[in-house]
C-alpha cells in the first residue's frame, strides 16, 4: 500500500516537472515514435477534422466530471472521443460521443495509433497521470493539460497532515472546462442512454424490485474508502421515516441489514447501473461515483460527504434535484478520498449530523409513494 500512495504520489508530480520543464524529450519521443507509427492515410479508421480527443482513464465521478467537456464540444459541433480505463469500459456507452479503452497501459501503443490516425484538432488531457501524458504527446495534436494538486498539497495529502486545502477555488467540472477553453456557466452532465440498455435495465428493476420500482429510493452505504462509508444507525433513522420502497445498491452485500429493504447489492451490473437509477425515485448516498452518475442521468438524490469535503472539489455538478450535506468542521476534510481507518481526533464529528431533522427533510424531499413532492 505504501509503494502504491508513494507511486502515485511521484507520478503526479512527475507528469508536471516532465510536462513543463522536459518538453524537448516529450518533442524526441514525439518523433521518434511519428516514424514507427505512421500510417498510410487509407489505413486511418476514420479523419474526423473536426474530432477532439478527451483523456479520463479513472475514476468514475472524475470521468463523469468530465462529461460537460464534451457536451459542451457537441454544442460547437465538434466530435468528442474518450479515452478511460478499462475498469471504467462498462460505462462507456453512455458517454457522448466514442470511446477508447485502455487497458491498464497493455494497449495504449496500439490505441495511441489509432487516435494519432485521427489528426484531431485537439487533445484534452484531464488524468493528470504519467501514462495520458505519455498518450498524449504520442497523439502528437496540440493538447491542453489539466493542472492537479500542487507538490506540496500531495504531500500533505500523503503524509496524513490534514485538515486539506484545495489551492484551486473551483469545483473539478469547472476547472476541467477552463482546462479546455470551454464556457463554464450552464454545466451539462447528461449522458446518452442506448436503447438496449435501457429495455435491459428496466427488466432487471421490475425483476429485483417489484412493480413499484420506479417508486423505490436506493440506499448506497459502503464506499471504496472506510471514511465515505454510512453511518449504519443513520441509515436506520432515514429508512424509518421515508414513505417509499427502499432498496440496497452496492458492488457487494455485507452484513448491514434494513427492515423492509431488498437488498440488491451484488446484483446490478455497472453497464447497467446508470439505467437503474435513472428509473428509480430517488438515491441516498455518500460522495462516490452513484453520486455523479445519479446527476448525469437526472436522478433526484442527496448525498452525504464525511471524512471528505466538498471544497475538495469533487462536489456534484450544480442542479435543482439535489440535497448535499457535510459538517463544517476546522478538522475537515482530513483525507482526499476518504481513505483513513482511524479519526485524526478520535471523535468522528463528521459523521454525527442530526440525523432525526435529515430525515425528516429526505422525507420532505422524496415524498410519499402515496403522493407529495
Amino acid at each position: 500500500m505504501f509503494i502504491r500512495k508513494f507511486d502515485t504520489l511521484v507520478d503526479a508530480h512527475f507528469c508536471r516537472q516532465f510536462t513543463e520543464f522536459n518538453s524537448f524529450s516529450f518533442l524526441q519521443c514525439h518523433q521518434c515514435l511519428d516514424a514507427i507509427y505512421s500510417i498510410p492515410e487509407a489505413m486511418a479508421t476514420f479523419n474526423r477534422k473536426n474530432s477532439q480527443i478527451i483523456i479520463r482513464l479513472s475514476a468514475l465521478g472524475d470521468i463523469l466530471l468530465a462529461v460537460p467537456v464534451a457536451n459542451k464540444l457537441i454544442e460547437r459541433d465538434l466530435h468528442p472521443v474518450w479515452v478511460i480505463g478499462g475498469k471504467f469500459s462498462k460505462i462507456a456507452p453512455y458517454l457522448p460521443g466514442e470511446f477508447y479503452v485502455l487497458n491498464n497501459g497493455k494497449n495504449l501503443l496500439k490505441i495511441a495509433k489509432k487516435l494519432k490516425s485521427l489528426k484531431s484538432e485537439m487533445v484534452h488531457e484531464l488524468q493528470g497521470k504519467l501514462s495520458s501524458r505519455f498518450l498524449a504527446a504520442i497523439i502528437g495534436s496540440p493538447t491542453s493539460f489539466f493542472q492537479k494538486r500542487s507538490m506540496t498539497e500531495n504531500l500533505k495529502a500523503f503524509f496524513g497532515l490534514g485538515p486539506l486545502r484545495d489551492s484551486h477555488p473551483d469545483p473539478v467540472w469547472k476547472r476541467y472546462l477552463k482546462a479546455a477553453s470551454l464556457p463554464f456557466d450552464d454545466p451539462d452532465p447528461s449522458l446518452k442512454i442506448p436503447e438496449t440498455l435501457f429495455k435491459q435495465g428496466e427488466h432487471l428493476f421490475r425483476e429485483l424490485a417489484g412493480e413499484n420500482s420506479c417508486q423505490t429510493v436506493l440506499l448506497h452505504p459502503s464506499a471504496s474508502k472506510p471514511g465515505k462509508i454510512f453511518p449504519p444507525l443513520a441509515l436506520e433513522k432515514i429508512a424509518g421515516k421515508l414513505d417509499r420502497p427502499l432498496a440496497l445498491i452496492g458492488d457487494k452485500a455485507d452484513s448491514m441489514v434494513l427492515k423492509n429493504c431488498v437488498d440488491l447489492r451484488g446484483r446490478v451490473p455497472l453497464e447497467l447501473l446508470p439505467i437503474i437509477l435513472k428509473l428509480s425515485a430517488g438515491l441516498i448516498t455518500t460522495d462516490s461515483g452513484p453520486m455523479h452518475l445519479a446527476r448525469a442521468v437526472g436522478t433526484k438524490f442527496a448525498a452525504f460527504f464525511f471524512q471528505t469535503d466538498p471544497s475538495l472539489g469533487f462536489s456534484p455538478i450544480p442542479g435543482k434535484n439535489h440535497l448535499v450535506f457535510s459538517r463544517n468542521l476546522q478538522c475537515k476534510p482530513c483525507s482526499l478520498h476518504g481513505q483513513r481507518i482511524q479519526c485524526p481526533e478520535k471523535t468522528w464529528d463528521c459523521r454525527k449530523l442530526e440525523w432525526d431533522k435529515i430525515a425528516n427533510e429526505l422525507s420532505s424531499f422524496f415524498g410519499s409513494i402515496y403522493g407529495g413532492t
